[in-house]
């Protein structure tokens, strides 16, 4: 193990170029990598909500977000896809509320009954609600693993046709 050492620092003290190559080629693969590869590892899938953060200017009060939010609630709900909402103005989740914030959250007529994909609905959703004037609207699917802030993000179910009990295959 030394030995292997001492050339190889031996090669990069007596040849910076190779060094200063070998680095610019891996930031280039790392680069290209990170253009190339999808951000999720999950693809989106179609879970029958979908969720609308809006943001009002800042300095907005509370009554102006909810007068403009109300406009929001209004266009979702006719859509037919949409079966109910809830919406959270000023939510505080990590901190103080913050009273230019909105969040919506609807859920989707099941998916058999409906034309559209979530994906489709949330697309739509992009150029329509942006038009509301003195409001910043972003629809988003909701994330395909859904991660509950208090445990580990992802969990492990293991399942099978054999009855286990305590750790410990019974029978």
């Amino acid at each position: 193990m030394r030995d292997v050492y001492a050339r190889a620092l031996g090669v990069s003290l007596t040849k910076p170029g190779i060094v200063a190559a070998v680095c610019v080629a891996w930031v280039a693969l790392g680069w290209w990598l990170f253009s190339t590869v999808d951000r999720e590892f999950v693809p989106v899938s179609d879970r029958g909500s979908i969720m609308i953060f809006s943001s009002a200017p800042q300095g907005s009060t509370m009554e102006y977000t909810n007068r403009y939010h109300m406009e929001v609630e209004r266009q979702l709900l006719e859509i037919p896809e949409i079966q109910s909402s809830v919406a959270l103005i000023a939510p505080a989740w990590a901190g103080p509320a913050v009273v230019n914030r909105a969040i919506v959250f609807s859920s989707l007529v099941p998916q058999d009954e409906r034309e559209r994909s979530q994906m489709e609905i949330v697309d739509s959703l992009y150029f329509q609600l942006s038009q509301n004037p003195g409001i910043e609207v972003f629809p988003m699917n909701e994330p395909t693993l859904s991660i509950d802030w208090d445990s580990s993000p992802v969990s492990v179910v293991v399942t099978g046709t054999e009855d286990f009990e305590g750790g410990r295959l019974r029978g």
